[in-house]
């Protein structure tokens, strides 16, 4: 009788653990949109440093890696 009260009191227990809501937690970092304007600022900026004789490649091919990079996680995070 003993086992039968233990096994029924296990079973209770694995059916209602079976309701609680599981905590989800999203992986997408969060997206942080540039206006038109913020983008227009730093191509001004990028351009009088390249008029100023200032070398800038790995300037460039920093920011066109991290384009690459926030376009793949907006399709990855649907555009969150």
């Amino acid at each position: 009788m003993a086992l039968f009260k233990s096994f029924s009191a296990l079973c209770a227990v694995l059916v209602l653990a079976g309701c609680a809501d599981p905590k989800i937690v999203g992986l997408c970092p969060p997206y942080v949109a540039y206006s038109r304007q913020d983008q227009h600022m730093l191509l001004s900026e990028l351009q009088a440093g390249k008029a100023a004789q200032v070398p800038q490649s790995q300037t460039y091919r920093f920011l066109r890696d991290y384009a690459k990079e926030r376009a793949a996680l907006q399709v990855i995070c649907k555009g969150k």
